[in-house]
């Protein structure tokens, strides 16, 4: 959680979300840009330590979304078991891996310039398990999602 407490640091100063403005900030961070081919003018995709990282900023609200745990959608064992059995148990899994995450963020030492925040019902919607805090003008969320059914189910950080 240290390296995306840090990035909430450094994209504090930034006017804006995009993917031009964000990258040298992220190079010097050391992410390093995914490779896609063709490769696009200006990376949207990186990567450090086994975390993956997306700018997001072609949506309304431009965001930075990095996959801090993901579990996939197994579809033998859904099968298995009651499906939605299966998936409330990655749900279960989900958040409790992101109240750990959590706990990590409050253990840390940036605790002094975040501060707790809620989200709207809209936003919260995207979320089974979900907290926030900002750290002005930035704010960074925290929440276990599932984007569609048979998708992998994952902890997040979005600094929007």
């Amino acid at each position: 959680m240290n390296d995306v407490l840090n990035l909430v640091q450094a994209l504090r100063d930034l006017p804006a979300l995009t993917a031009e403005d964000v990258g040298p900030a992220l190079e010097r961070q050391g992410w390093e840009p995914v490779r896609r081919v063709p490769p696009p003018p200006v990376p949207r995709a990186w990567s450090r330590d086994g975390l993956r990282l997306g700018i997001q900023d072609r949506l309304p609200r431009p965001r930075i979304e990095i996959t801090l745990w993901l579990r996939d959608y197994d579809e033998q064992a859904a099968a298995d078991a009651e499906d939605f059995d299966y998936v409330e148990g990655l749900w279960a899994e989900a958040e409790t891996a992101g109240r750990a995450l959590a706990e990590q963020v409050a253990a840390s030492g940036h605790t002094t310039s975040l501060t707790g925040t809620e989200l709207d019902e809209q936003e919260a919607e995207e979320f089974c398990w979900h907290t926030a805090w900002t750290s002005a003008p930035r704010r960074l969320i925290l929440g276990a999602k599932q984007d569609d059914t048979d998708l992998p189910v994952q902890v997040v950080a979005i600094i929007n």
